[in-house]
């Protein structure tokens, strides 16, 4: 039999933790991607938009499963839902 040491204890408890990021990967994959502007091109950080209406630019900051964190001209970061993205923004 052997003795859970720290060692051990922390290997486990590594493994588990990325088993848990690996199975939240795949569902968040298995959802549909956020698009801007009805294109299928994937969104990720860096990424440049613009507001249809306004013509201003706005970075991608962070992708969520259901909302992207924009960042204005000033640098200033706020939320955007999926569907108004979809709607209001389009890929530059």
């Amino acid at each position: 039999m052997q003795v859970l040491n720290e060692e051990i204890f922390l290997r486990i408890m590594r493994e588990e933790w990325n088993k848990r990021v690996k199975s939240l990967i795949i569902e968040s994959a298995d959802e549909a991607p956020i698009k801007a502007g009805g294109t299928d091109q994937m969104l990720s950080s860096g990424l440049k938009l613009v507001h249809k209406n306004s013509k201003l630019r706005y970075t991608i900051s962070t992708i969520g499963p259901r909302s992207v964190i924009l960042k204005n001209p000033e640098g200033e970061e706020f939320a955007v839902d999926s569907d108004t993205l979809e709607k209001e923004y389009s890929i530059d």
